[in-house]
């Protein structure tokens, strides 16, 4: 009874209004916010039935709706049907949000939208990107357009280098790569964004102040939020080779604990040790492939790690990790070094042996609490420890014209570096709309102690007299170089709004950096003896750089266009002085820094932006210090106390698109960079002698300018795609030699195609093939010009048959132009077998053949100056191994 008097009642009150009409206005987002563009949408009344799709922003209206209460029913492939009733009054607009439609088929979840692009964001939902069960993050990686991940597991998108890598926006293991990429299990993964992180505090306030880094944030799947999941892997192989590694992760929402450790002698890693360098093969679609990759020489690795996250209350949490590495490294190698000079050329071979054991101790914390809702505060302190003990032996031959010098080299070195830093960071939001203040406070200081025991034997041969003239000569060397550093670098930004889309922003930066080195050298020539003399290179140096800069930033945003144009003033003093000797510099000067970025939002597929910037860097401490450094008798360094800081200036252009119906992705970057007072190098050949000199100074005239791009089709979704991806870098490097100025421009081009063919659950197919050259041009006469390229073509597969899978791993390198020291062609071939068992195929046996030609080498090729530098090292060949691989997975709604 009381539902129909209610009924009733309503009926009256909408036939009161009589013929009175109203637009219906509203917009569908999906679950991230983003505007959903073709959905269907349909309103019904008693009175209308109208039917609309949404625009390419998510936005509809219904004009000259007659009633006030209605149903409205939204549908889009991929996601979940919206069905609700509504009662407005006029002119009101609604938002309808829609959650993805995930249906299970196969173990294969359909979804939507596999791309959104923001403004510095592009966002992929996993669930529309393949992969084969138990496969790890950095197999997802692999599948997603403008992702490249190589055979060290380094991890480039759209041509950058991924730098960090966060897990629902906290940095995981200190932001460690390979540690979320080779240890988190692509299944928990919800989406993945590539970010152009500009800093906390741009973040804050909206300002683009410096240069971006590329970063990864992975989001855990709602359900996966709470739950463990691990993985336990051993092997054993022939040649003595052997892995074991595990991990543990628990998680339950926002308290997340996870724990890893590893041992081998396979070249792995679970962590990145430094910055990602080598190479060995890429890895096929699985897990235990991934861990073995190749570095130059052996590696016997051993690594332990833990992060934690804890949200202590509402508003305060903390995380953070520690990471503990040793890695012993034996490499066997030769070099071949020839430097140009105007009217000679000095030509340096060498073979070598290295035995080398790195340790690294880091412990990285984040205390951050957001009291009040409108003041965030953060404060992240680290600590950290490196060594490095190492033994060398080579045996070189060095000629100049009619002069030779047979060298004989034993050292050993010993490296202590100690380091901690501190970060403060507060954010504040007035109550007035859009007025902030942020400021940034950052502090380190870091010890390096390096201890060098050298003994040398040479013979110098004259060959220019009838009867060659020998002279031997003995040397044995202790070096000490002890230095400490301590840096401040302060940011303070204040956003103030002029209107809705309008801000200014006035910012005020400090960097205050200071060295201090004490370089001692201890030399005996006669070996016999064991008295220890000074000599001359014995010297206390001390260096502070400190720059002030006043900004003025204004920022204009609406929802398709947004521009910054700003300046700031920076006056800069670089001072340097000995301890012990009447030497001292003193130098100012003051930049004008403009800087300005303009973006435009075609769609929410597709984006471009401009950017210009400028900053100063200043010189390496070992470029200044006026000293001259006889730890290599044949290339004496000299440093300049006088030189300047280099002023950058650069431009880039970035453009993004992702076309919805098709699939297709198209991604290009471009960028030209000009730096005044660039510090150069300049080469001198020591006369009547192999030897050299080198020192530094200013000059102008260098720039660089690189490309890329990426188009990415999906002919066939989910089955057929193609990769097509090329990128350029063009550089004009001085440098000087015997003070003569040369101008080696440097091209380097590079053009990739990648087809990816995968059929149902039973086969994954995937070619690849790359081309790069290389190009060397003079204006010197005396240089060498050169031209050499490289073709790189792979083929790799999988198939599955039940609980069985045989997977293979093709590559054919063919070099062309380089020298014969160099002429390597490799051809990899690896291949494993492995079957499935236990429940939900937890458990997994494989056996591995790698290298199965025995033909992989370490191969480099660089130009540097008057220097052409080439090198052959010895990596880790053919073995066989066998391996088992177990999979804990616990989850609420897993039995």
């Amino acid at each position: 009874m009381r539902l129909i008097l209610v009924f009733t009642l309503i009926s009256i009150s909408f036939l009161a209004k009589g013929q009175q009409t109203a637009d219906i206005r509203g917009v569908v987002q999906d679950s991230a916010g983003v505007g959903l563009a073709g959905v269907n949408v349909r309103l019904i009344s008693k009175t209308d039935s109208l039917l609309t799709s949404t625009s390419n922003t998510g936005r509809f209206v219904f004009r000259n709706v007659k009633s006030s209460e209605f149903r409205l029913n939204a549908s889009l492939l991929g996601y979940q049907v919206h069905d609700d009733y509504y009662k407005l009054d006029v002119d009101n607009q609604l938002l309808i949000v829609m959650e993805p439609q995930k249906n299970v088929l196969d173990e294969v979840v359909v979804f939507g939208v596999p791309v959104v692009i923001k403004e510095d964001t592009i966002q992929y939902n996993a669930a529309a990107f393949k992969v084969a069960k138990g496969a790890l993050l950095e197999e997802l990686l692999k599948r997603l357009p403008g992702i490249e991940v190589d055979r060290s597991g380094a991890v480039r998108a759209q041509g950058s280098l991924i730098s960090r890598v966060k897990v629902n926006g906290k940095d995981f293991f200190g932001g460690d790569v390979l540690t979320a990429t080779r240890n988190l299990p692509a299944e928990i993964v919800e989406n993945i964004q590539v970010i152009d992180d500009y800093g906390e505090q741009s973040n804050f306030t909206g300002m683009r102040k410096s240069s971006s880094e590329k970063i990864i944030n992975i989001s855990i799947k709602e359900d996966r939020n709470q739950g463990m999941f691990g993985q336990l892997t051993t092997g054993v192989g022939t040649d003595y080779r052997y892995l074991a590694s595990a991990s543990a992760n628990s998680f339950s929402d926002d308290r997340q604990l996870s724990v890893l450790g590893s041992i081998n002698n396979t070249n792995s890693s679970l962590f990145s040790f430094g910055d990602v360098t080598g190479g060995g093969r890429e890895s096929n679609p699985s897990d235990l492939s991934s861990i073995i990759e190749l570095d130059d020489g052996i590696n016997r690795t051993n690594s332990f790690g833990f992060n934690f996250r804890n949200d202590l209350n509402e508003t305060v949490s903390t995380y953070g990790g520690y990471i503990y590495t040793n890695r012993k490294n034996n490499t066997e190698g030769s070099t071949n070094l020839t430097s140009v000079f105007q009217n000679n050329t000095i030509n340096s071979e060498e073979n070598r042996n290295t035995d080398t054991e790195n340790g690294r101790h880091s412990l990285i914390w984040n205390f951050e609490s957001n009291a009040s809702g409108r003041t965030y505060f953060k404060i992240s302190p680290t600590l950290s420890y490196y060594s490095t003990n190492g033994l060398s032996s080579s045996v070189s031959t060095i000629n100049n014209r009619y002069l030779s010098t047979h060298r004989s080299l034993n050292s050993e070195n010993n490296v202590f570096s100690p380091d901690g830093d501190i970060s403060f960071i507060l954010n504040h939001r007035f109550k007035k709309a859009g007025r902030k203040f942020s400021i940034n406070i950052q502090s380190s200081i870091s010890g390096n102690e390096k201890k060098d025991r050298i003994n040398e034997y040479r013979t110098n041969t004259d060959s220019s007299l009838f009867e060659p003239l020998e002279k031997t000569e003995q040397l044995q060397q202790l070096l000490l170089n002890d230095q400490n550093s301590g840096n401040i670098h302060v940011l303070g930004s204040y956003v103030e709004p002029i209107n809705k889309n309008s801000f200014i922003e006035l910012n005020y930066e400090h960097n205050y950096v200071s060295n201090k080195n004490k370089h001692e050298t201890f030399n005996t020539g006669n070996l016999q003896s064991n008295s220890l003399e000074v000599d001359s290179t014995y010297m206390k140096y001390a260096y502070q750089f400190q720059s002030d800069q006043i900004g003025f930033n204004y920022q204009y945003n609406d929802e398709q266009t947004s521009y910054t144009v700003g300046f700031g003033l920076q006056p800069t003093n670089i001072v340097g002085y000995t301890l012990n000797r009447d030497i001292s510099t003193n130098k100012k000067f003051i930049n004008f820094i403009p800087s300005a970025r303009f973006s435009y939002k075609v769609n929410k597929f597709s984006n471009f932006s401009i950017t210009y910037m400028g900053r100063n860097n200043q010189p390496d401490f070992s470029q200044i210090q006026p000293i001259r450094d006889l730890s290599n008798v044949q290339n004496l360094i000299i440093g300049n106390p006088d030189l300047e800081s280099e002023f950058v200036n650069n431009v880039s252009f970035q453009f993004r698109n992702f076309n919805l119906k098709s699939g297709n992705t198209f991604f290009s970057n471009l960028s030209f960079q000009n730096i005044k007072n660039k510090i150069v190098t300049n080469r001198v050949s020591v006369s009547n002698s192999t030897r050299q000199e080198t020192s530094f100074l200013n000059t102008s005239g260098y720039f660089d300018a690189n490309a890329y791009y990426l188009y990415s089709l999906s002919m066939i979704e989910q089955v057929f795609n193609i990769n097509v991806s090329g990128s350029a870098n063009y550089s004009n490097n001085i440098s000087f030699i015997n003070f003569r100025k040369n101008s080696g421009r440097y091209l380097v081009y590079t053009q990739s195609a990648d087809v990816s063919y995968n059929l149902g659950d039973w086969l994954d197919l995937g070619l690849r093939s790359s081309f790069t050259l290389n190009q060397t041009r003079n204006t010197l006469s005396s240089m060498i010009d050169n031209d050499a390229y490289t073709w790189t073509f792979g083929l790799g597969g999988k198939t599955y048959f039940k609980e069985w899978s045989l997977s293979f791993d093709i590559s054919q390198r063919i070099n062309n132009g380089f020298s014969d020291f160099i002429s390597a062609n490799p051809t990899l071939l690896n291949v494993y077998i492995e079957h499935s068992f236990l429940k939900n195929k937890r458990g997994t046996f494989r056996i591995q053949g790698y290298d199965l030609f025995n033909e992989n080498t370490g191969v480099t090729h660089e130009v540097l100056g008057n220097d052409i530098y080439q090198t052959r090292n010895n990596r880790l060949g053919r073995y066989f191994l066998a391996s088992f691989n177990f999979r804990i997975q616990k989850f609420p709604d897993m039995k």
